[in-house]
C-alpha cells in the first residue's frame, strides 16, 4: 500500500509547484520512481526499484491483474488499487525496445523485465484498470480538488488491451534519444518553436518514436497553430527543453537578479537562484551583482550585453529573459559603454558601479529601441506558461490577504479564476498587460481556486490555495542568532508598573483593513526572520505610495511586532519577530510581541475562560497596529495555556537627557552617501559631507562589509550612531530645531521619517495604552502632559509645545540646564532646587 499512496501522490495530484493541469501523459522512469518513493542520493533509483518491484512484481498479483484487471480494493484508504500495476505498464513500454512500438514489442520488454517465459499475449485487464482508474478519478476529484483531471488518448480499435498504456508512456527512452540526436544537428530549433515543428515533422515521419510522442507532437503542433502560446508546460515541449539544456544545474535552477531601495531611497541589488539560494553575499551595486550572476553560469558564462528587470511588487524589481514577460513599463540596465551608444534626450540614467540603470520606469517599446542596436528583437512566437509570484506563503498556503493577494504572469494569454472545493470570498484577474498581473480579492479569501485559459482549453491549469490568516509559528523564532539588536537610547532601568489602569469595559475590536493584513504578512513570513528588502517590499505593498514602507516599519517596531538586527559583519539588517509575551500591567497585563490574528482570537478566548477580560484597542487613523490585552484574571494559567512568557518589567529610558545609543564603529574606509538637508528637511544623496553649526552625515562601505555610520558633528563633538532614527533626533537636539510638536493629546513629527527614540516611544505606548501610527506620513504618538514634559526633557530643543512638569530628580533637572545652552536656568528656592525657561512661551514658568 505504500508504494500504491507514493504514486499516486506523486503522479495523480498536484504538485508543490501548483501545476493542475490535466494530466495526457506519465514519464515514468528509474528516476521518477525514486522521485515519488522520496529517494535520494547515488543509490536511490537501485534501490527505488527493487523495492518497487518487491510491491508490485513478487507479490503476486500480478498475473490476475494484467488478465483479469484484479486488484486490491483500497478505496477506504483513499486510494485506487490499481495505479502501481498501472505504473509498471508506463514503466516497461517506456524502456528502451526494438524497433516502433507495438503490442508484440510491449510483450518483449515485459517477458524481459519480469525474466519469464510467458507470452503475455492476454492482457485486457490492463484496459480494466485503466477503466477503472478512470470513474476513481471522477469520484474523487469532486471532494478533493488536489486530484488533477485525467484525460484518455484515443486509442486504435485493435489497441484493445495495452493501448492506453502505450500511449500514455511518453516520453520513453527512444523519445529522449530521437530528439537529443535532432537538437544536436539542428541546436538553433530548441529556442523557436516554428522552427522546431517545421524542422522536427519529417523525423517524427520517419524515426522510431512512441505512440505517446506522436500523440504529443501532433497536439502540441495543433495548439500553436490554433495561437495558444500557454505551452511551455506542454509535455513536448519539456522534453525538448531537456534534452537542450542536460543536467546542468543552471538549468534547472536559473539565477536572477533584484533591485530595491534602502533607508535613503538608494538601489541595492543582489543575486539569487529560483530556488533561494543567495549568490550575493550582500547589498550590491549593479555591476558587482551582475559578475555574481556571471560567475554563478560557469566558465562558459559570458556577461549580459543588457539586463530588462520588470516589476513584482511594491518596490521591487527581477531581471527577467527579454521582453516578451517584462509587462508594459520596466526599468533597463546597460553597461556604460552601451550606453554612450544611444542618442541624446532619452531617459535619465543612474549610475551604479559599472552598469546604469534607468532612474523612473520606461515604456517597454522605448526599451526595446535603446537596445535594438545591440540585441536581436525579441521573438512574437515565445511561449509562456501560467507563473504565480509574489505574495506571502503560510503552512504552505497562500496568505488569502487582499494588499498581498499573489501576482499571475501568463505572457499576455487570457486567464479566468475558477473557484475549487472550499472556497471562500471572491477572487478575480483583470489581465490588461504582458506582465504580472495582481489577483484581486474583496476580502480574506480561503481554499482551492484555479487559473486557467477561458473557453475549455485545459492544456495548462495552476492551482492555488489560499490561508485567510497566518498559520501560528510554534517553534523557536529567529533570535540573537540573527545579530544584535540595534537600539536607539542607551541604558535605562526596570520598573514594574506605570501609573494609571486598564480599562475595564474596553472591548475587543475587529482587526480589518490594510493594517491589519500587513501584520499578518509579516507575521507570516517572519519566523526566520526578514531580509532588510524583502519585509520593505512587503510593507510597502499594505498601502503603496499612501504610506512610506520605511515608516511604515517604524511603526511596526514601535508596537513591539519586529525588532531590527545588525546583520553579522555585512552592511544592512535583518527583521526578526519579537516573542509573544504577556507584561503584567496595572490591575491586567499588555500583549507584547507579534500576534497573528488565529492566535489573537485564541488569546481572546483563553483569557476569558481564566476569568479575565480581553481588550484590543484600535486608534482612530488606522494606520497603527491595535494593543490588545486583558483585565483581571490568573495570568499564570493564561501564559501556560498560550505557551507564552511573563515579561517581567518593561525597560524604561534612562532618566538622563540625550542618553542616545553610540557605536565605535570608525569612519575608516567609509564614504560620504547622503547629508541632512536643513533646509529641504531630508537626506540629500549627493556624496556630500553634511554642512552647518550641526551636521548630519551618513557614511557608508563601498565593499558593504561594514554598517552605515550616521555622524553628528557639533560644537566640535563627534558623536556615531547606527541608527539613523537617533541620529536625526540627535542631530536636531543639538541644533536646538523643534522635530516634534505636543498638541491635542498627540506628539507628532514635524518631518517625514522622524520618530522618537525606541525606549521613550515604548514608555508611551504603556502609559497611553495605544500604539504610534502615522498622519499624513509623518509619526504619531498619544502623549499624556507629563510624559510629553519628560520627553522635551530628555530630547531638549527637539520637543515644542510641552508643557514644564515636576518630573524627575535634582540630578535630572541639573543635566537638563547643562544640555539646555544656557535656555534652561536653575535656582534654589524655598529649600529646593527649582528651573525656570529664559525664553520662548514658557519664559518665566517654575518646575520644582
Amino acid at each position: 500500500m505504500e508504494w500504491e499512496r507514493a504514486l499516486t501522490h506523486h503522479f495523480l495530484m498536484v504538485g508543490p509547484d501548483g501545476d493542475a493541469s490535466p494530466i495526457r501523459s506519465f514519464e515514468v522512469s528509474d528516476e521518477t520512481i525514486a522521485q515519488a518513493g522520496g529517494l535520494s542520493g547515488p543509490d536511490a533509483r537501485e534501490g527505488a526499484m527493487a523495492s518497487f518491484t518487491r510491491h508490485v512484481v513478487q507479490a503476486g498479483g500480478l498475473p490476475n491483474a494484467l488478465r483479469q484487471g484484479l486488484h486490491p480494493n483500497m478505496d477506504a484508504q483513499g486510494l485506487p488499487g490499481c495505479f502501481a500495476y498501472l505504473v509498471l505498464t508506463l514503466y516497461v513500454a517506456s524502456l528502451r525496445g526494438n524497433g516502433e512500438e507495438r503490442n508484440g514489442d510491449f510483450r518483449h520488454k515485459l517477458r524481459r523485465f519480469l525474466g519469464s517465459e510467458r507470452s503475455f499475449m492476454d492482457m485486457p485487464g490492463v484496459a480494466g484498470m485503466w477503466a477503472g482508474l478512470q470513474r476513481w478519478l471522477a469520484r474523487r476529484r469532486k471532494t478533493d480538488a488536489r486530484f488533477r483531471e485525467l484525460v484518455f488518448p484515443e486509442v486504435p480499435v485493435k489497441w484493445s488491451h495495452i493501448g492506453i498504456s502505450l500511449k500514455f508512456a511518453f516520453p520513453t527512452k527512444t523519445d529522449a534519444t530521437l530528439m537529443a540526436s535532432f537538437l544536436q544537428d539542428k541546436p538553433a530549433a530548441a529556442g523557436n518553436p516554428l522552427r522546431l515543428l517545421a524542422e522536427f515533422a519529417p523525423v517524427i515521419d520517419r524515426g522510431r518514436r512512441s505512440a505517446g510522442m506522436v500523440d504529443a507532437f501532433e497536439d502540441f503542433r495543433d495548439a500553436f497553430a490554433a495561437g495558444e502560446r500557454l505551452l511551455e508546460d506542454h509535455r513536448f515541449w519539456r522534453l525538448v527543453q531537456a534534452c537542450s539544456f542536460g543536467d546542468r544545474p543552471e538549468a534547472s535552477s536559473p539565477a536572477y537578479l533584484s533591485f530595491g531601495f534602502d533607508e535613503e531611497g538608494q538601489p541595492v541589488f543582489s543575486a539569487a537562484r529560483e530556488d533561494g539560494t543567495k549568490l550575493s553575499p550582500g547589498p550590491r551595486t549593479l555591476s558587482e551583482a551582475v559578475s555574481d550572476l556571471t560567475a554563478a553560469g560557469g566558465p562558459a558564462a559570458s556577461t549580459p550585453a543588457y539586463l530588462v528587470f520588470r516589476q513584482t511588487g511594491f518596490g521591487r524589481w527581477r531581471s527577467t529573459d527579454g521582453f516578451e514577460r517584462a509587462g508594459p513599463r520596466v526599468r533597463l540596465g546597460l553597461p556604460r559603454a552601451a550606453h554612450r551608444r544611444l542618442q541624446r534626450g532619452g531617459p535619465r540614467f543612474v549610475e551604479s558601479g559599472g552598469w546604469l540603470f534607468t532612474a523612473e520606469p520606461v515604456p517597454v517599446a522605448l526599451a526595446e529601441e535603446m537596445v535594438a542596436s545591440s540585441a536581436a528583437a525579441p521573438s512574437s512566437e515565445r511561449l509562456a506558461s501560467i507563473s504565480v509570484t509574489g505574495g506571502v506563503r503560510t503552512g504552505g498556503l497562500w496568505l488569502g490577504r487582499p494588499a498581498f493577494m499573489p501576482y499571475v504572469d501568463a505572457g499576455g494569454s487570457e486567464l479566468q479564476v475558477r473557484a475549487g472545493p472550499g472556497a471562500a470570498g471572491i477572487v478575480s484577474l483583470d489581465c490588461q498587460g504582458r506582465g504580472p498581473e495582481r489577483l484581486q480579492a474583496g476580502g480574506p479569501v480561503s481554499g482551492t481556486w484555479f487559473l486557467e485559459p477561458p473557453g475549455g482549453r485545459q492544456r495548462s491549469c495552476r492551482q492555488i490555495a489560499f490561508a485567510p490568516n497566518a498559520q501560528p509559528h510554534r517553534d523557536a523564532l529567529a533570535g540573537d542568532e540573527a545579530g544584535e539588536i540595534l537600539l536607539d537610547w542607551a541604558g535605562g532601568s526596570a520598573q514594574a508598573r506605570f501609573p494609571g489602569q486598564l480599562p475595564a469595559e474596553a472591548g475587543w475590536s475587529r482587526a480589518q483593513g490594510a493594517m491589519s493584513d500587513l501584520v499578518e504578512a509579516v507575521y507570516a513570513g517572519g519566523r526566520r526572520g526578514w531580509d532588510e528588502g524583502d519585509v520593505v517590499a512587503i510593507v510597502g505593498e499594505a498601502f503603496g505610495d499612501a504610506a512610506d514602507p520605511w515608516a511604515m516599519l517604524r511603526v511596526l517596531r514601535d508596537a513591539t511586532v519586529v525588532q531590527p538586527r545588525l546583520r553579522h559583519r555585512w552592511r544592512g539588517r535583518t527583521w526578526t519577530l519579537q516573542p509573544p509575551a504577556l507584561l503584567p500591567w496595572g490591575n491586567g497585563a499588555v500583549v507584547q510581541g507579534a500576534v497573528c490574528e488565529a492566535e489573537a482570537d485564541v488569546f481572546r478566548k483563553a483569557a476569558a475562560s481564566v476569568g479575565a477580560v480581553p481588550f484590543r484597542l484600535q486608534e482612530p487613523s488606522g494606520l497603527a497596529p491595535p494593543l490588545a490585552g486583558c483585565v483581571g484574571g490568573d495570568l499564570q494559567s493564561l501564559v501556560a495555556r498560550m505557551d507564552w512568557r511573563i515579561e517581567p518589567a518593561p525597560r524604561c529610558p534612562a532618566e538622563r537627557p540625550l542618553a542616545f545609543w553610540e557605536t565605535d564603529h570608525t569612519l575608516l574606509g567609509k564614504e560620504p552617501a547622503s547629508r541632512w538637508d536643513w533646509d529641504a528637511g531630508k537626506f540629500v544623496a549627493d556624496g556630500r559631507r553634511g554642512d552647518g553649526a550641526v551636521s548630519l552625515t551618513r557614511w557608508t562601505q563601498a565593499a558593504n562589509r561594514d554598517h552605515d555610520v550616521y555622524q553628528v558633528l557639533a560644537d566640535g563633538r563627534e558623536h556615531r550612531l547606527h541608527s539613523r532614527d537617533a541620529a536625526l533626533v540627535l542631530a536636531h537636539c543639538l541644533a536646538r530645531r523643534p522635530l516634534f510638536t505636543v498638541s491635542g493629546g498627540y506628539l507628532e513629527a514635524r518631518v517625514r521619517g522622524a520618530f522618537l527614540p525606541d525606549a521613550i516611544a515604548a514608555r508611551l505606548r504603556l502609559s497611553t495604552l495605544a500604539n504610534a501610527g502615522l498622519t499624513d506620513g509623518r509619526s504619531r504618538y498619544r502623549v499624556t502632559p507629563e510624559e510629553a514634559a519628560r520627553a522635551a526633557r530628555l530630547l531638549p530643543g527637539a520637543v515644542a509645545g510641552a508643557a514644564c512638569a515636576a518630573v524627575g530628580h535634582d540630578a535630572d533637572r541639573v543635566a537638563s540646564v547643562r544640555h539646555s545652552s544656557g535656555r534652561i536656568r536653575a535656582a534654589w528656592t524655598g529649600g529646593a532646587l527649582t528651573t525656570l525657561s529664559t525664553g520662548g512661551p514658557g519664559w518665566g514658568k517654575v518646575s520644582r
